[in-house]
């Protein structure tokens, strides 16, 4: 089966937006592996929960540029969180696995968090 990887990482961010925890849940691997600044997972359970502790501040998502090469796909977004965060220009590497979301690589700038978790908190989700 051919995957299209800017199809599904596409839709994958729209769900973000929108909060859909049933429609993310369904997108990724059960062993998916997640890297980025704060945290990094290896299972659906602790991508999940990682996801929850985002949306909690998430105000707006907004995709300003993609691309795809074989089962990856890279995306170039803004999301808007709530005072004191702000705005965080992000950048994810996503690799397809079937139809599914095997491996992502979430790349911000943490510093915008510190100001709404101490460091301590971010050191224990990593």
């Amino acid at each position: 089966m051919s995957v299209n990887a800017m199809e599904i990482g596409e839709a994958y961010l729209n769900a973000l937006g929108k909060r859909d925890i049933a429609k993310i849940t369904s997108m990724v691997d059960p062993a998916i592996w997640l890297k980025m600044p704060m945290a990094e997972v290896f299972n659906q359970n602790d991508f999940i929960m990682a996801v929850r502790r985002m949306l909690a501040n998430l105000r707006e998502l907004h995709i300003l540029s993609k691309f795809s090469s074989g089962n990856q796909a890279m995306f170039l977004y803004e999301i808007t969180f709530n005072d004191p965060v702000g705005v965080v220009r992000t950048a994810s590497l996503m690799t397809m696995e079937g139809d599914k979301i095997k491996e992502m690589e979430v790349i911000f700038d943490a510093r915008p968090f510190e100001r709404i978790y101490a460091k301590s908190e971010l050191k224990k989700a990593a």
